[in-house]
């Protein structure tokens, strides 16, 4: 066998073992919690963001919050629905102790990463929006 034969071999072996590795990790923190802490994390924070963004609506509507935060407001709020709906379909009610529930949940996840992780950019880039249109506010 030829040497960059040899080695495209041995490199596809690591990235298996790196596959399998996290796999495994991600099913045992499954099983263990219900969900991945990432997504418990994403979801504690876009809890968090929609009830900021309801107090500060709750402003626009008063008319002492400009037109234009109020647009983004509404955006973001529309975003963080879009997340919400995205972390629900791979977080449980209950524990999945079933060792094929919690493979189920986490190839879920794993395929949904890139959407949430759009998302999360886009509830950044609105959040910094926020913040300086606050802080022109004041």
């Amino acid at each position: 066998m030829d040497p960059a034969t040899a080695f495209g071999i041995a490199s596809g072996v690591v990235q298996f073992i790196s596959f399998a590795s996290d796999l495994i990790k991600g099913v045992i923190e499954i099983r263990e919690s219900g969900s991945l802490k990432s997504v418990k994390q994403l979801s504690d924070i876009t809890d968090s963001l929609q009830q900021w963004n309801k107090i500060l609506n709750s402003g626009a509507r008063g008319g002492r919050i400009d037109a234009g935060l109020a647009a983004t407001l509404n955006e973001c709020s529309e975003v963080a629905i879009q997340m919400a709906h995205s972390l629900q379909k791979v977080r449980g009610n209950s524990k999945a102790h079933e060792p094929l529930r919690s493979l189920h949940v986490y190839i879920k996840s794993a395929w949904g990463a890139s959407e949430r992780e759009q998302l999360q950019k886009q509830l950044n880039d609105y959040r910094l929006e926020i913040c300086t249109y606050l802080i022109v506010l004041l």
